[in-house]
């Protein structure tokens, strides 16, 4: 790794934000956790109440057959909701089912949850927008640096 050494007036404060900018760079964790998975979290909390809308697109419809089984099991209507356990494993990091793992600069982000892999294939409750990614490129450029932009 490169080592920056300015010369200048103001070094020794210079020198100081710069380690920090680069021990920021070297371990994201702490933005991962406190403000990349939260912001996940949120994401796919509002993609569930909008029913797969979040970011163009809806899910299929459930079928009279699946919508009359949750009629008798007194189950939430909704899709992907009938007992909420899916639901709050993608949004709440406690959950049993929850999936968060951050190791370097890698975030591992699901459900373990009874039918989540079905549902991922056939009604995305994963789904990120590339106005996310941009968005947590900003956060995570903010946070390596120290300051918001301006």
């Amino acid at each position: 790794m490169a080592t920056v050494r300015i010369i200048s007036h103001g070094t020794v404060q210079w020198e100081q934000y710069l380690e920090k900018v680069k021990l920021r760079a070297m371990d994201a964790a702490p933005f991962f956790y406190d403000a990349l998975i939260p912001d996940m979290e949120l994401a796919s909390e509002q993609l569930f109440y909008s029913q797969g809308r979040r970011g163009g697109g809806s899910w299929k419809f459930l079928s009279k057959e699946t919508i009359d089984t949750k009629a008798r099991k007194m189950q939430d209507p909704r899709i992907n909701i009938a007992t909420f356990n899916l639901l709050q494993s993608l949004t709440y990091s406690d959950e049993p089912d929850a999936i968060r793992k951050v190791s370097g600069w890698k975030v591992e982000f699901g459900s373990t949850a009874p039918g989540a892999e079905q549902s991922q294939k056939f009604r995305p409750i994963i789904k990120f927008t590339k106005y996310d990614r941009r968005r947590w490129a900003g956060m995570l450029a903010e946070y390596i640096v120290g300051f918001k932009r301006v």
